[in-house]
């Protein structure tokens, strides 16, 4: 019995409606033919300049200064790469110490394994480049001496100075590549600041170095800090000297006079500085000359012309400033005296047209 109403009711619900029911079967059947090719389909995504992590021999260190970096094509689902952040892309190679030949470029060949920590169903498809061409070094140390860095931006009055400085280091070990070092004559510190709040004293600053990148401090994980301790000296000085101005002739000027007119026959020059340094300055020291140059093939007359001042070198090599001359030009008076050759062979020739 219970067979029988069974098979009646299947009967009985294939005849019922069944037209209906055939065109709502057939539009689920095109509706699910849709949809699930696309629960199976894969998307490719490229991620652009991803550094690749490079593990090097403790002796071994790149050459250059920029991390390689590459271009990553992944595939998987849709949703899964929209939510994947470029920096959580690990891309890391190792540089085997066996495969490498001195003086000759390492060829690392990037596969599919050096990408870690991929979500789940996410593939690797290519990298673009997938090889990498590196220039490797030797590691090795050099000595060399540090050098303050200072920065005036702000309201450091032009009427201080710095009169001393001292390092602690002086000298300091570096490591890094072999070409890299063999560039590096000295290093700077970072700019150590020179404000509006500095008086008269000596200072201490703890600052950092500023070395290039693949370069290190020896013996050093972590930034070093060097100590600058920096003497700050007031009380510009200054000294004004009456300088004479000679006058310079050209080469082979038998037949050229020249001299200053009027009586002023000397110019004012001023030097400033701070006292300390200018009050250990001697007479040699502050010798400083004026001069007026006759130019070549300067005709007679009266000209006003430049004047020049020379400064010892020791003076130049101070924190000293000079200012002038004052005036900065003098007239001078050029006279020609005409050739006796020249003369006595003028006079011949109008004696022969005679």
């Amino acid at each position: 019995m219970q067979s029988g109403n069974r098979r009646n009711f299947i009967v009985d619900f294939f005849r019922h409606d069944f037209w209906r029911k055939l065109v709502a079967f057939f539009l689920t059947m095109l509706l699910y033919l849709s949809i699930a090719p696309r629960t199976g389909e894969k998307y490719e995504k490229t991620f652009h300049n991803i550094p690749v992590n490079i593990e090097m021999p403790s002796n071994i260190a790149l050459s250059g200064h920029e991390v390689p970096k590459v271009n990553i094509t992944l595939s998987g689902n849709n949703k899964k790469l929209d939510k994947l952040d470029p920096s959580t892309l690990n891309i890391r190679a190792v540089v085997h110490q066996e495969r490498i030949i001195p003086g000759e470029p390492y060829t690392l060949h990037l596969q599919s394994e050096n990408v870690k920590n991929l979500p789940f169903g996410v593939r690797v498809s290519s990298f673009s480049p997938r090889e990498l061409t590196l220039e490797l070094d030797q590691i090795t140390r050099k000595d060399v001496n540090i050098h303050p860095n200072y920065d005036y931006t702000g309201s450091f009055s032009r009427n201080y100075y710095v009169s001393d400085l001292s390092l602690s280091p002086q000298v300091i070990t570096l490591t890094g590549p072999e070409k890299m070092l063999k560039d590096i004559k000295v290093v700077t510190t970072k700019p150590i600041p020179l404000g509006d709040k500095l008086r008269d004293g000596t200072y201490r600053y703890d600052c950092y170095l500023d070395l290039p990148r693949g370069i290190r401090v020896s013996d050093s994980d972590s930034d070093p800090m060097v100590a600058a301790y920096i003497t700050i000296v007031s009380h510009t000085f200054v000294e004004t000297k009456n300088v004479k101005v000679n006058v310079v002739l050209p080469p082979s000027s038998q037949n050229i006079t020249a001299g200053i007119t009027g009586e002023k026959k000397e110019v004012e020059i001023t030097l400033q500085g701070p006292r300390r340094d200018m009050e250990i300055l001697d007479e040699e020291d502050k010798n400083i000359s004026a001069s007026v140059i006759i130019p070549p093939d300067l005709p007679a007359g009266e000209y006003d012309l430049p004047v020049e001042i020379n400064v010892p070198q020791d003076l130049n090599n101070k924190p000293i400033s000079i200012h002038g001359p004052r005036p900065d030009s003098v007239r001078v008076k050029v006279s020609i005296t005409p050739n006796q050759e020249k003369t006595d062979e003028s006079k011949h020739s109008q004696s022969t047209r005679r």
